[in-house]
Order: structure tokens, then sequence, then C-alpha cells
């Protein structure tokens, strides 16, 4: 399966013409969460495009224009009547993770992750991250308006009640900064998230309910590599300009489509 180039000659959702945009397909067979996406509906979903480089590299100061990852990520999208589905395939040759409790500081280390602005307004959202672990935090955002961006207010308390999420790892996930795991040769880590729509009815234009074919969402896909050289990369699926995720004015554009 090839990966798509989407362009657009319009402005969908407020946004500005240059973001990422996608057509969410509906789920032509049943999803089983278990991070192998073997699915017929997943063999047919579009690729995203790459997930490139954004703003700099943690602790430098100034930009890089080469915005080529050293890993490839993949990611898909899909919907049906109860769940909105996300899957990252993340080539990874050191896959590690430290933190082991919900709503750990996951950021701070390995980790995929998905904002969700249903109305588009880029104020209020819900954001989720998945580390190698399958250890979940999840937390709805308020960002201070464009220009300034970042997060305003945060709700980490805030859970995405009936998610359901998978990771399998090709490899050995080391448990600490200097486990021998990290020697040995890793190949990457598959993510499987299933947000249901009644568990975002308190985020803003969400309303509790799937989506209607043609209806558009604000959307981020990221992923933050942290390899043992200490160049840390910070990948975004639409460029979000800066080494800042809370810019919703340039997540992406979502279209569900039929039937």
């Amino acid at each position: 399966m090839s990966w798509v180039l989407l362009t657009a000659s319009l402005v969908w959702a407020g946004a500005p013409v240059d973001v990422a945009r996608y057509p969410c397909y509906r789920a032509i067979s049943p999803i089983q969460v278990d991070g192998k996406l073997e699915e017929l509906a997943w063999q047919v979903a579009p690729r995203v495009g790459k997930l490139a480089k954004v703003g700099q590299f943690c602790g430098e100061g100034t930009p890089r224009s080469d915005t080529r990852p050293r890993y490839r990520t993949e990611a898909m999208m899909l919907w049906d009547e109860r769940y909105f589905y996300v899957a990252f395939a993340c080539e990874d040759r050191d896959m590690w993770a430290t933190k082991f409790d919900r709503d750990d500081h996951l950021w701070e280390e390995e980790v995929v992750e998905v904002f969700v602005d249903p109305d588009g307004d880029g104020k209020d959202y819900a954001e989720l991250e998945v580390n190698p672990l399958n250890i979940v935090v999840d937390l709805k955002i308020t960002a201070w308006p464009f220009p300034k961006g970042g997060v305003k207010e945060s709700d980490i308390g805030w859970d995405i009640e009936g998610l359901k999420t998978a990771v399998l790892a090709e490899g050995t996930v080391a448990r600490s900064h200097n486990a021998p795991e990290r020697e040995d040769g890793d190949l990457g880590w598959t993510v499987e998230i299933a947000i249901p729509w009644d568990a975002l009815a308190d985020i803003p234009g969400a309303g509790g309910g799937p989506p209607k074919p043609g209806d558009q969402w604000r959307v981020n896909l990221y992923r933050i590599e942290r390899p043992r050289d200490g160049r840390d990369e910070f990948l975004a699926w639409s460029d979000v300009r800066f080494l800042n995720f809370h810019m919703p004015r340039y997540f992406g554009v979502v279209e569900f489509t039929g039937p």
C-alpha cells in the first residue's frame, strides 16, 4: 500500500491551506484492538503520509532545515459508529520506557500522541499518548489563542472512558535508561487505538456521538523518538511550525467519509 499525498484547493474547517488533510474511511470490517493491524479495514486505509521533524532539536537554538527523521513512522485512521481508530507503525532500533502508570508524564520519553479538536476552534481538545509499554496518559486541554499557542489549562484527571489501546513490540522494550535490552536489535512498535465517541462528549464540538459522513475535525498525530545519543526527534503529521505540539491552528483536517 502506497503513501498518500493529499492536496486541496479549498480551506477546510477554517484551516490554513497548507495543513495536512486526510480522508478517514469508515471501517469495512470489525476492528480487534490488538496491535496487529491485520484487518481488511486497515489494509485499505490510506497512510497519512510521512511524519516529519518539526521545530528544532531539543536544546538547540536554531531550527534545522532537514525534516527527515532517522526512523520511519506510518499512521492511519478509521471510524465506525462506536469508535475513532488511530494506528501507528514506528520503526525503532532502541525501544525504551521507564513510566509504568496511567497518567504518568509520558511526553518526557518515547511516545505517540493523538490530539483531537472536534469543532476546530483551536481552543479545547483531547490529548492522548501511548508509550511502547502500552501505558496511557489522557488530558483535556485548553490552549492559548493563536498566535501564542501552548497550553493554557490542562486536566490530567480527565479520562477517555472505554478507551482501548494495544502495543505490539518487535524487540524488547528496555525499562531503564541503562538496561541491557538497549543493546539488542529492536525493529519497532505498532500502536492501535480505539477512542469511543461518547467519551469525547465534554470536548466542545464532539456531541457525544459519531460524526456524519462529510464532517471535518481537526486532528494531529505526533511521535517523540529519544535515541541513546540524545538527539531527540519531535515528529508531526501536520507541521506545527514550532517545537510546540500545542498549536491547534496547524492541526490537520480529517474528513469522515461514508457510507
